[in-house]
């Protein structure tokens, strides 16, 4: 376990967990969507640089969670 979290990165894991976090609360993935970019903005302003990947890995944990919510009520 410890190889894998090496190899995507804890920033990587935090950023999908959050993404999921949002959508469990808000249930909505345009709060993700928008809370995602609104983070990259900021770290855009506040460190030079917006990171596409870490943006994207945001939403698809949102995504990740509004499947387990599909499935759940659908099985």
């Amino acid at each position: 376990m410890n190889k894998l979290i090496k190899k995507i990165g804890v920033d990587k894991i935090l950023h999908f967990l959050v993404g999921a976090c949002v959508y469990f609360t808000f249930d909505n993935l345009w709060v993700v969507i928008v809370i995602a970019l609104l983070k990259e903005l900021l770290d855009e302003k506040t460190y030079g640089g917006f990171d596409l990947v870490d943006f994207l890995i945001t939403v698809l944990g949102g995504i990740m969670a509004l499947l387990i919510i599909i499935l759940k009520t659908h099985l």
